[in-house]
């Protein structure tokens, strides 16, 4: 009687070592682009949108660059709860001409699969002057500093007062720090706006943000033309990646 009671008891404690239950797992994220959608709205492959390479990032942080023609990659080892993936399609100069942003769950273990489609819109700077002026010279350059708030990057950018700027950028959150009229030179300032000011390139649609610069005979601060630090580049493997 004895020993059965015994057995009863071990036998308890085996089921109650059973019903124990762990959170951790393994969560993998899959991510494939079969595709970019350009700046006209329209589809295009690898060779189509000019992308030879696809850099991604996790939580700014940089997984790995593949070719674009992989067509995808797994990222094994992410940690549990949403994280912030950035997909990236660079040309042959390691330029980024498309971008897609995904929030993706990993709680659940296991692998998630994730179906990318990195884009680029149209954006326009629609520059006028203070009392509806014109031009101040006919050789005047328009110059303007836009901070890719993504990357951290600033680009640098100069054209003839008059002519219209517009050209495609990858989506995401831009600021326009600075933008001047200048002489031929660079060295005399006609007019200049200084204000940073934040605008969202959609992803094959258009962007337009509208200016009016005053009368100025001083340039822009150097805060608006200081490069920040941009995020890393995408070399590392962090965490473990799989094609």
């Amino acid at each position: 009687m004895r020993r059965l009671a015994l057995l009863l008891a071990a036998f308890a404690s085996v089921l109650g070592m059973g019903c124990v239950t762990t959170t951790e797992c393994d969560h993998t994220v899959s991510i494939s682009w079969s595709s970019f959608l350009l700046a006209n709205g329209n589809a295009a492959s690898c060779s189509g949108a000019g992308v030879t390479s696809v850099a991604v990032y996790m939580n700014n942080q940089p997984v790995k660059t593949v070719p674009c023609s992989d067509g995808g990659m797994s990222v094994v080892g992410v940690p549990g709860g949403t994280q912030q993936f950035t997909v990236e399609g660079l040309d042959a100069n390691g330029t980024i001409v498309v971008r897609d942003e995904l929030a993706v769950d990993a709680s659940v273990c296991g692998e998630q699969l994730v179906d990318a489609q990195p884009a680029e819109g149209v954006f326009t700077l629609a520059y006028s002057f203070q009392n509806n002026g014109s031009c101040s010279a006919p050789s005047s350059q328009i110059v303007y500093s836009i901070l890719d708030q993504t990357t951290g990057l600033v680009a640098d950018y100069q054209s003839l007062c008059g002519d219209v700027i517009s050209f495609a950028l990858p989506t995401g959150p831009y600021v326009l720090r600075r933008i001047e009229e200048l002489d031929s030179t660079g060295t005399v300032v006609y007019a200049s706006y200084c204000a940073a000011t934040s605008f969202t390139v959609g992803a094959g649609t258009p962007s337009t943000l509208g200016i009016v610069i005053p009368d100025s005979q001083t340039f822009c601060p150097a805060s608006a033309t200081a490069t920040p630090s941009p995020r890393p580049a995408a070399k590392a493997l962090s965490p473990a990646v799989t094609k």
